[in-house]
């Protein structure tokens, strides 16, 4: 029998480690983004797209309901226009792989 690949069983897999990234290295001219960087990008851009997709959203429907027809250039884009905190933090954070 050849060497396991399981981790756990003795003599296991003995070949190169692979890439792993929960430790920021350079790997074939490519730094690697950390779990936690991925983590704490979801968790960011999660709550400042809820901020600002609330407030547009909030600020228009009061806007609608005292019938003021310009509440819907508030209400309709809050949805994309939450979004974009997030698409813009993932786009810095790509940026270090350059």
């Amino acid at each position: 029998m050849g060497p396991s690949a399981f981790p756990a069983v003795a003599g296991g897999y003995t070949g190169r480690p692979e890439a792993c990234q929960t430790v920021r290295c350079l790997i074939a001219g490519v730094i690697v983004i950390q779990r936690s960087d991925i983590i704490w990008l979801g968790i960011a851009s999660g709550l400042a797209g809820g901020l600002v997709g609330g407030i547009l959203l909030g600020v228009g429907i009061a806007l609608v309901l005292s019938r003021h027809a310009a509440g819907w250039l508030l209400v309709l884009p809050a949805a994309p226009a939450g979004a974009l905190p997030g698409w813009i933090m993932a786009l810095r954070l790509g940026g270090q792989l350059r």
